[in-house]
């Protein structure tokens, strides 16, 4: 059955952000791919993809950093600031340009009002950056699925 528009977002940093080793960054979002249901804005709580519409969404992220070599970064979906509902890490090993990628996704009930965030952990071997990359970096993006 045909239904008609689906809640979708997708909302990405166009500048590099500075990040904080040893605690959870969440990532701005300045500019939108596509926003059919007011779920992110652009000029206040941009880490934020909100809920406007109650169902099941899958929600994902992608980014690419300018970690140095030997280093562990962890990043999640944080729901309503204080929940974690998705978690990857990964130990980078060697120092190559364009190997440094992090890519997460997960299907989570939302309810109206209810906001995700994309997060990033460095490890506490010194700050580096989120860096901003066409069409993959940062990228934080939720479409709805069904109403669950």
């Amino acid at each position: 059955a045909m239904m008609g528009t689906i809640p979708t977002a997708r909302a990405y940093h166009n500048a590099n952000q500075a990040l904080t080793a040893g605690a959870w960054n969440s990532l701005s979002l300045n500019s939108e791919r596509f926003d059919n249901d007011a779920i992110h804005d652009t000029g206040s709580n941009t880490s934020r993809l909100t809920c406007k519409t109650a169902g099941v969404y899958l929600i994902t992220g992608t980014i690419y950093t300018d970690l140095a070599v030997n280093r562990l970064l962890s990043c999640r979906i944080l729901l309503n600031g204080v929940t974690a509902i998705a978690v990857d890490s990964s130990f980078f090993q060697y120092s190559l340009s364009g190997s440094n990628y992090l890519s997460i996704a997960t299907l989570y009930k939302l309810a109206v009002n209810d906001y995700v965030e994309l997060q990033l952990y460095p490890d506490n071997n010194g700050a580096f950056n989120a860096e901003s990359q066409a069409n993959y970096s940062p990228e934080f993006a939720m479409a709805w699925v069904s109403a669950g």
